[in-house]
């Protein structure tokens, strides 16, 4: 399974100082809220926590449709600071984040960490889409001809037959309404959207989310 999240950096709500006073406490853990007390780039490291739990939350929800968010019971860490990769502990699970680092966004995706090796490959997009903030109502709408684009011509299947629709806000797609077997994770933020997706490693016993 995959969950992802986009964070635009230049957001008027990413700024210092634009978060409630409590952000920080109600968000984090105490490693974390140390991290970003001593990092260089607490502007970058905040929001990769962030992006890296959101990721996790979808993730989770593909399992449970009534799992809470709570983003203080995850707890995030790197494999080194560069910040492209880590893992994610909640609960009794061990998810395994990369981190797409750009000038302008932090793009977070997770993934079953034991499904890295055999799994066919994830294919990323990332997106910007005009200079402001875009409504998620347009982002979503993009982001839904772009899956199509790309899965008629890898499947062969006449786009006009391809369509995607939400369960629970978990997209799936589908072909003259029989669900196909694509993992998929939508995200949007100020400027940018993307997806992530993953044909053919759909586990057994999963909750109607593709």
């Amino acid at each position: 399974m995959l969950g992802n999240d986009i964070v635009d950096l230049s957001d008027l709500e990413t700024q210092p100082g634009a978060q409630h006073p409590r952000f920080d406490s109600r968000v984090f853990t105490r490693e974390e809220r140390a991290r970003l007390d001593q990092s260089r780039d607490s502007h970058r490291l905040r929001w990769s926590y962030w992006a890296a739990k959101e990721a996790t939350y979808k993730w989770l929800r593909k399992r449970d449709e009534d799992v809470i968010f709570s983003p203080r019971s995850m707890s995030v860490s790197f494999d080194n600071d560069s910040l492209e990769g880590g893992e994610v502990l909640v609960g009794p699970d061990r998810v395994a984040v990369k981190f797409y680092q750009h000038s302008e966004y932090v793009h977070a995706l997770v993934h079953d960490p034991e499904a890295a090796v055999s799994a066919p490959a994830i294919v990323v997009h990332v997106e910007r889409m005009a200079d402001r903030e875009v409504a998620a109502d347009c982002a979503s709408r993009r982001l839904r001809e772009l899956v199509i684009a790309r899965f008629s011509a890898e499947l062969e299947i006449d786009p006009t037959n391809l369509c995607v629709v939400s369960e629970g806000k978990i997209p799936r797609l589908e072909s003259k309404g029989a669900r196909l077997e694509v993992d998929l994770s939508f995200s949007h933020h100020g400027r940018y959207a993307a997806f992530v997706a993953q044909h053919g490693n759909q586990p057994a016993g999963e909750r109607g989310a593709a």
